[in-house]
Protein backbone atom coordinates (compact mmCIF):
# COMPACT_ATOMS: atom_id res chain seq x y z
CA UNK A 1 0.00 0.00 0.00
CA UNK A 2 1.52 3.33 -1.04
CA UNK A 3 1.44 6.53 0.96
CA UNK A 4 -1.64 8.01 -0.74
CA UNK A 5 -3.58 4.76 -0.37
CA UNK A 6 -2.74 4.73 3.34
CA UNK A 7 -4.07 8.28 3.71
CA UNK A 8 -7.34 7.46 1.98
CA UNK A 9 -7.87 4.23 3.86
CA UNK A 10 -7.80 6.25 7.08
CA UNK A 11 -9.67 9.26 5.65
CA UNK A 12 -12.60 7.18 4.37
CA UNK A 13 -12.85 5.44 7.74
CA UNK A 14 -13.54 8.84 9.33
CA UNK A 15 -16.39 9.84 7.00
CA UNK A 16 -19.53 10.45 9.02
CA UNK A 17 -17.76 11.57 12.17
CA UNK A 18 -19.61 14.47 13.82
CA UNK A 19 -18.24 16.92 16.33
CA UNK A 20 -20.10 17.69 19.54
CA UNK A 21 -22.77 20.41 19.44
CA UNK A 22 -20.16 22.95 20.63
CA UNK A 23 -17.82 21.73 17.82
CA UNK A 24 -15.34 20.10 20.20
CA UNK A 25 -14.01 16.92 18.60
CA UNK A 26 -11.38 14.20 18.86
CA UNK A 27 -9.05 15.81 16.30
CA UNK A 28 -8.77 19.08 18.21
CA UNK A 29 -8.41 17.17 21.47
CA UNK A 30 -5.33 15.40 20.13
CA UNK A 31 -3.94 18.51 18.43
CA UNK A 32 -4.36 20.96 21.34
CA UNK A 33 -4.20 18.44 24.18
CA UNK A 34 -7.54 19.71 25.48
CA UNK A 35 -11.12 20.22 24.37
CA UNK A 36 -11.32 22.95 21.75
CA UNK A 37 -14.01 24.26 19.42
CA UNK A 38 -11.50 25.98 17.11
CA UNK A 39 -12.04 25.42 13.35
CA UNK A 40 -10.49 22.07 12.49
CA UNK A 41 -10.33 21.44 8.73
CA UNK A 42 -6.52 21.74 8.79
CA UNK A 43 -6.29 19.85 12.06
CA UNK A 44 -8.15 16.94 10.44
CA UNK A 45 -5.55 16.76 7.65
CA UNK A 46 -2.75 16.99 10.24
CA UNK A 47 -4.38 14.05 12.08
CA UNK A 48 -4.53 11.96 8.88
CA UNK A 49 -0.85 12.50 8.09
CA UNK A 50 0.16 11.83 11.68
CA UNK A 51 -1.72 8.54 11.94
CA UNK A 52 -0.35 7.23 8.66
CA UNK A 53 3.26 7.97 9.69
CA UNK A 54 3.49 10.75 7.10
CA UNK A 55 3.85 13.71 9.46
CA UNK A 56 7.07 14.83 7.77
CA UNK A 57 5.08 15.52 4.58
CA UNK A 58 2.64 17.82 6.39
CA UNK A 59 4.14 21.14 7.52
CA UNK A 60 7.50 19.46 8.07
CA UNK A 61 6.19 17.35 10.94
CA UNK A 62 5.11 20.44 12.86
CA UNK A 63 1.67 21.78 13.73
CA UNK A 64 -0.52 24.42 12.15
CA UNK A 65 -4.28 24.87 12.17
CA UNK A 66 -4.18 27.67 9.58
CA UNK A 67 -5.00 27.15 5.89
CA UNK A 68 -2.97 30.22 4.94
CA UNK A 69 0.08 29.13 6.91
CA UNK A 70 -0.09 25.63 5.48
CA UNK A 71 -0.40 26.87 1.91
CA UNK A 72 2.51 29.30 2.37
CA UNK A 73 4.64 26.45 3.71
CA UNK A 74 4.14 24.39 0.56
CA UNK A 75 4.62 27.46 -1.61
CA UNK A 76 8.05 28.11 -0.08
CA UNK A 77 9.00 24.51 -0.82
CA UNK A 78 7.86 24.80 -4.43
CA UNK A 79 5.12 22.25 -3.79
CA UNK A 80 2.12 24.21 -5.05
CA UNK A 81 0.72 23.38 -8.48
CA UNK A 82 -1.76 25.07 -10.85
CA UNK A 83 -5.39 24.58 -9.88
CA UNK A 84 -5.87 22.91 -13.27
CA UNK A 85 -3.27 20.23 -12.41
CA UNK A 86 -5.05 18.09 -9.83
CA UNK A 87 -3.91 14.69 -8.61
CA UNK A 88 -5.23 12.32 -5.98
CA UNK A 89 -3.64 13.16 -2.63
CA UNK A 90 -3.35 16.89 -3.31
CA UNK A 91 -4.38 19.32 -0.57
CA UNK A 92 -7.06 21.51 -2.12
CA UNK A 93 -7.61 24.99 -0.67
CA UNK A 94 -11.03 26.52 -1.29
CA UNK A 95 -12.41 30.03 -1.51
CA UNK A 96 -15.95 30.48 -0.17
CA UNK A 97 -17.88 33.74 -0.39
CA UNK A 98 -14.79 35.66 -1.45
CA UNK A 99 -12.68 34.44 1.47
CA UNK A 100 -9.42 32.98 0.14
CA UNK A 101 -7.97 29.67 1.42
CA UNK A 102 -10.60 29.38 4.14
CA UNK A 103 -10.92 25.59 3.93
CA UNK A 104 -8.84 22.58 2.89
CA UNK A 105 -9.68 19.05 1.76
CA UNK A 106 -7.82 15.98 0.52
CA UNK A 107 -8.35 15.43 -3.20
CA UNK A 108 -9.83 12.00 -3.90
CA UNK A 109 -10.96 12.40 -7.54
CA UNK A 110 -11.94 15.02 -10.09
CA UNK A 111 -13.19 15.68 -13.59
CA UNK A 112 -13.22 18.78 -15.78
CA UNK A 113 -15.99 20.42 -13.73
CA UNK A 114 -15.81 19.03 -10.19
CA UNK A 115 -13.42 17.94 -7.49
CA UNK A 116 -14.21 15.41 -4.75
CA UNK A 117 -12.37 15.81 -1.46
CA UNK A 118 -12.50 14.34 2.02
CA UNK A 119 -12.76 17.19 4.52
CA UNK A 120 -12.97 17.76 8.21
CA UNK A 121 -15.23 20.42 9.73
CA UNK A 122 -17.63 20.69 6.80
CA UNK A 123 -21.32 20.10 6.20
CA UNK A 124 -23.74 19.34 3.40
CA UNK A 125 -26.46 21.59 4.81
CA UNK A 126 -24.69 24.23 6.92
CA UNK A 127 -21.27 25.85 6.67
CA UNK A 128 -18.87 24.39 4.12
CA UNK A 129 -15.87 25.56 6.12
CA UNK A 130 -17.05 25.16 9.71
CA UNK A 131 -19.75 22.50 9.63
CA UNK A 132 -18.57 20.05 12.26
CA UNK A 133 -18.48 16.84 10.18
CA UNK A 134 -16.07 14.68 8.21
CA UNK A 135 -17.54 14.23 4.75
CA UNK A 136 -16.76 13.40 1.16
CA UNK A 137 -17.62 16.63 -0.68
CA UNK A 138 -18.18 17.32 -4.37
CA UNK A 139 -17.62 20.93 -5.36
CA UNK A 140 -17.19 22.90 -8.54
CA UNK A 141 -13.59 23.46 -9.52
CA UNK A 142 -14.30 27.18 -9.68
CA UNK A 143 -14.19 27.16 -5.85
CA UNK A 144 -10.56 26.00 -5.78
CA UNK A 145 -8.23 28.76 -4.59
CA UNK A 146 -4.97 26.79 -4.57
CA UNK A 147 -3.47 23.31 -4.64
CA UNK A 148 -0.49 21.90 -2.74
CA UNK A 149 1.18 18.58 -3.49
CA UNK A 150 3.11 16.98 -0.64
CA UNK A 151 6.16 15.02 -1.78
CA UNK A 152 4.72 11.55 -1.40
CA UNK A 153 7.24 8.72 -1.54
CA UNK A 154 10.03 11.28 -1.13
CA UNK A 155 11.42 9.47 1.91
CA UNK A 156 14.19 7.08 0.85
CA UNK A 157 13.51 3.38 0.92
CA UNK A 158 15.59 1.39 3.40
CA UNK A 159 18.83 0.27 1.82
CA UNK A 160 19.25 -3.49 1.49
CA UNK A 161 21.83 -5.13 3.69
CA UNK A 162 25.13 -5.46 1.83
CA UNK A 163 26.00 -8.95 0.64
CA UNK A 164 28.78 -10.29 2.86
CA UNK A 165 32.13 -11.07 1.24
CA UNK A 166 32.76 -14.80 0.68
CA UNK A 167 34.87 -16.46 3.36
CA UNK A 168 37.17 -19.41 2.70
CA UNK A 169 38.88 -22.12 4.75
CA UNK A 170 41.87 -24.27 3.81
CA UNK A 171 41.37 -27.90 4.74
CA UNK A 172 43.87 -29.37 7.22
CA UNK A 173 44.80 -32.97 7.94
CA UNK A 174 42.07 -34.64 9.98
CA UNK A 175 39.31 -32.23 8.86
CA UNK A 176 35.92 -33.31 7.63
CA UNK A 177 32.85 -31.34 6.52
CA UNK A 178 31.00 -31.90 9.78
CA UNK A 179 33.90 -30.44 11.78
CA UNK A 180 34.27 -27.48 9.42
CA UNK A 181 30.51 -26.80 9.35
CA UNK A 182 30.40 -26.71 13.15
CA UNK A 183 33.36 -24.34 13.30
CA UNK A 184 31.66 -21.84 10.96
CA UNK A 185 28.12 -22.29 12.27
CA UNK A 186 26.79 -23.70 9.02
CA UNK A 187 25.72 -27.11 7.71
CA UNK A 188 27.31 -29.85 5.67
CA UNK A 189 24.62 -29.44 3.03
CA UNK A 190 25.45 -25.73 2.72
CA UNK A 191 29.16 -26.46 2.31
CA UNK A 192 28.41 -29.06 -0.34
CA UNK A 193 26.22 -26.57 -2.20
CA UNK A 194 28.71 -23.67 -1.96
CA UNK A 195 31.61 -25.78 -3.21
CA UNK A 196 29.88 -28.16 -5.67
CA UNK A 197 31.23 -31.13 -3.75
CA UNK A 198 30.27 -34.47 -5.31
CA UNK A 199 31.36 -36.67 -2.40
CA UNK A 200 30.92 -35.10 1.05
CA UNK A 201 33.21 -37.74 2.53
CA UNK A 202 36.11 -36.87 0.26
CA UNK A 203 38.08 -33.69 1.00
CA UNK A 204 41.83 -33.33 1.21
CA UNK A 205 44.43 -31.16 3.01
CA UNK A 206 45.18 -27.92 1.17
CA UNK A 207 41.74 -27.85 -0.47
CA UNK A 208 40.18 -24.38 -0.31
CA UNK A 209 36.51 -24.40 0.68
CA UNK A 210 34.06 -21.54 0.74
CA UNK A 211 32.38 -21.51 4.14
CA UNK A 212 30.21 -18.35 3.86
Amino acid sequence: MNQIEKLFELATSQIGYKANPDNTNKYNLEYYGRESSQPWCVVFQWWLFKHTDLSSLFYGGNKTASCGTLYDYYKKLGQVVPVTDLKKGDLVFFEFNGVAHCHVGLCESFDKDFVITIDGNTSQAASQSNGGEVLRRKRGRSLIWGVARPQYNATPEPKPEPTPEPEYYTVKKGDNLTKIAKKYNTTVDELVKLNNIENPNLIYPGQKLRVK
